[in-house]
């Protein structure tokens, strides 16, 4: 069975057991892998999610596949194409593809596959698809006395490093080969063009390969934070 058919069947039951048996009547399909990796590995990004769908293909005569769509992914990936010529590189794929592949292809490249098997996929081909994981911190058991909160004994070893909450969005930046990608702590990528002149800075920055955690903060408010984050105002 074609991945695109297989995709669609999923779509269209609401029954996580009937979609696990589905999976399970093609775990050596690897088209249906190569999809999956490629619309939920949370390490490969596109940088183009907006252009001009062109008309589907209707042509009798055979299109060229999917593969010159994976492959200028791959070259997406590591912004070997960007902007314009990223647009105009996809609308020229798309346009070689009949409706139902420029249905699937069009999600995987935006990586929303709506198709119900987000938390499915690992049980199915455990290790398949990376997992987006962050450093979080413990709790720690305290006492409360009339003035204060008070460390249980033993529960830290010191000397210790201590930090100020702050009030902000936390962020992960990956800079690999070149390539900086920011995300949020559910591994949501953070494109707005508020963001910029960060990715800039750690663009222009003289170290690679390498992944910085913290925490994003405006000049404003909590609200003027989450704005810089998702609508591109700073």
């Amino acid at each position: 069975m074609d991945t695109f058919d297989i995709l669609e069947k999923l779509e269209a039951t609401s029954s996580r057991l009937e979609k696990e048996a589905l999976l399970k009547q093609h775990l050596d399909h690897e088209g249906l892998k190569k999809a999956f990796v490629y619309a939920m590995d949370p390490y490969r990004t596109y940088g183009v999610i907006k252009f001009k769908m062109p008309p589907a293909a209707t042509s009798v005569v055979p299109c060229s596949g999917t593969q010159p769509f994976f492959d200028l992914l791959d070259r997406l990936a590591v912004r070997s194409l960007t902007g314009n010529a990223a647009k105009e590189a996809l609308i020229a794929v798309f346009a070689d593809m009949p409706a139902l592949e420029q249905k699937w292809c069009q999600r995987i490249l935006i990586k929303k596959l709506r198709c119900g098997v987000d938390t499915t996929i690992n049980k199915m081909w455990p290790k398949l698809v990376p997992s987006f994981e962050v450093q979080l911190a413990a709790e720690v058991e305290t006492t409360r006395t009339r003035d204060a909160f008070q460390i249980v004994p033993g529960e830290i070893k010191y000397p210790t490093y201590v930090d100020p909450k702050l009030d902000g969005l936390r962020m992960i930046a990956l800079k690999e080969q070149g390539v900086v990608t920011l995300y949020s702590r559910g591994g949501q990528v953070l494109d707005a063009p508020g963001l910029d002149a960060v990715r800039k800075a750690l663009a222009e920055a003289p170290y690679d390969n390498m992944v910085l955690d913290g925490e994003l903060l405006s000049n404003g408010t909590w609200n003027d934070t989450m704005t810089a984050a998702t609508k591109g105002r700073t």
